[in-house]
């Protein structure tokens, strides 16, 4: 199964134009009823590598880079590095499988309606989640994919809404209002909680009219924020390994200097931490029930597993160095939102530009354009993510509407469905604030997704194609070393064992704090 010599070349093989065609438009992308294996017409604007890249890097840094610096604090530097390379091989992997899945469910509805050989290439159509589990699962495989993808989904929504409204409450009480707002404390003031609802209902007007737009239509977008997430990205580490070498680690009274009040143990292995470290983790690389809908508008399919790569690659560089510098700088005083370690709060001055960034004194003017590049990070951030999550879930939703209304309604059934998407999280963030609460409740479901699903239905795939139409009819354009059936048991053994531990740590801690045990 490692050869990886078959190559296939992408032809368009549907005719839209026909009477009798059964496509039915969505997201600008003709696609077919699940089963019809219909093909699809080029889109009304395609993109190339490098904004493909962009876009795939968008829908990975997400939420999850926000709280990676308290994972790797609450788990220990060591285990959460360990566990971030390990996880990022063993997700390119599934990621390259997801790919696959993709590409085996064309050819076998292509062939199936030719009654040719299959070719398992990819075109512009989309095979998401819920559809290539449904071609080769049917119903069952069909609901396990639309329940493990809703309910991680909302997850990540969630806290895409909470961390935007968090994050600009604290900005507004810092320039407008002489106390703090942290919404993380439950004896904050009510003009702090309105500010966080009000903070709320902005985020809900600006990303709901940007979710009813058509994916390929962000592109300008996609690449304007790429290269201010590399903009904050490279501002967030420069500050702090500046105030890292300058004066050292944070100290516990708010300052720089002398490190003999410092606890190093976090620098190791904190396993009563692994719950919360492996929520982040897995939340901050999953990307993979975005793949159909991210490499939709691609022009050059063949590149698609180097863009994979090279957005995962990119995303790991950052995350690594975000997780590793800001950890070991803020150590004991590393917030569940690390933009929040620049803003001025009750424990300590925010980034002042004394003393190496963090030392006491008034804040000087340079240092204010730092703390608005890095405070309006997540901001901007979640402004993009949102909607391209809420596109992703919505696409699949659209798979449970009547056929006759998505082929004479599609436009109403897709902003109906994108709008089912992303209502109900932002309610959520009206109830509950809490990142780290959010993402261990995500990370649970994040599983499934990246290991379980890939897995199962790598092995599904192969097998419907090999047992009707012959040896090598599962090879796809994308097939390689990394097809092999044995990976498929290592990372399934690896990924239920790594959930099971963190299932186990998350209900002993909710045990201790809710039942006293």
């Amino acid at each position: 199964m490692g050869d990886d010599s078959v190559k296939f070349v992408s032809i368009n093989t549907a005719t839209p134009d026909a009477p009798d065609s059964a496509l039915f438009q969505s997201s600008g992308v003709y696609t077919a009823d699940l089963m019809s294996g219909e093909g699809a017409s080029i889109p009304d604007k395609t993109v190339g590598t490098m904004t493909g890249t962009a876009i795939l890097i968008n829908y990975i840094i997400g939420m999850g880079v926000f709280s990676l610096p308290y994972a790797f604090y609450v788990g220990g530097v060591s285990l959460a590095s360990i566990s971030l390379l390990m996880f990022s091989g063993l997700l390119i992997i599934t990621a390259f499988w997801v790919l696959e899945i993709m590409s085996r469910a064309h050819g076998y509805n292509t062939a199936q309606r030719l009654s040719t050989h299959p070719k398992n290439i990819l075109e512009y159509d989309k095979y998401d989640y819920t559809r290539f589990c449904y071609i080769f699962g049917r119903m069952p495989g069909k609901v396990l994919c639309q329940i493990a993808m809703a309910l991680y989904v909302y997850g990540c929504l969630w806290g895409y809404a909470a961390s935007f409204a968090s994050t600009l409450s604290i900005i507004l009480f810092n320039w407008f209002s002489d106390e703090s707002c942290d919404v993380y404390d439950p004896n904050r003031s009510d003009v702090c909680t309105y500010t966080y609802y009000a903070s709320v209902g902005l985020f809900a007007l600006i990303t709901l009219p940007i979710c009813l737009l058509d994916l390929a239509k962000q592109a300008f977008l996609q690449l304007f924020l790429t290269a201010y997430r590399f903009t904050a990205f490279g501002t967030m580490m420069l500050t702090t390994i500046i105030a890292l070498f300058v004066s050292g680690p944070l100290q516990v009274n708010g300052s720089s200097g002398s490190n003999s009040g410092i606890d190093y143990s976090f620098l190791g292995f904190k396993w009563s931490g692994f719950s919360v470290m492996f929520g982040s983790t897995a939340v901050a690389l999953t990307m993979h029930y975005n793949l159909p809908n991210a490499i939709a508008p691609v022009r050059n399919k063949s590149r698609l597993r180097a863009i994979v790569l090279g957005a995962m690659c990119v995303a790991l560089f950052f995350y690594m160095a975000v997780g590793v510098i800001c950890s070991v700088f803020f150590n004991s005083y590393t917030e569940p939102l690390i933009v929040l370690n620049w803003t001025p709060t009750a424990s300590h001055p925010g980034y002042t530009g004394h003393a190496g960034g963090w030392g006491a004194g008034d804040t000087l003017w340079w240092a204010y354009i730092v703390q608005i590049i890095i405070q309006f990070f997540p901001i901007l951030n979640l402004i993009n993510n949102f909607p391209l999550v809420s596109i992703t879930l919505g696409s699949n939703f659209e798979e449970w509407a009547p056929v006759r209304w998505r082929k004479t309604k599609p436009r109403l059934v897709r902003w109906v469905c994108v709008l089912i998407a992303g209502i109900p999280p932002i309610l959520l963030s009206l109830y509950e604030s809490e990142l780290d609460s959010i993402l261990a409740f995500t990370g649970m479901f994040s599983f499934f997704l990246v290991f379980i699903i890939p897995c199962v239905f790598q092995v599904l795939s192969r097998w419907t194609l090999t047992k009707k139409y012959g040896k090598d009819s599962d090879k796809t354009m994308f097939s390689g070393y990394h097809s092999w059936t044995l990976w498929v048991i290592i990372i399934g053994v690896i990924g239920i064992g790594a959930w099971v531990f963190s299932l186990v740590d998350m209900f002993c801690e909710w045990f201790h704090a809710c039942l006293g045990f």
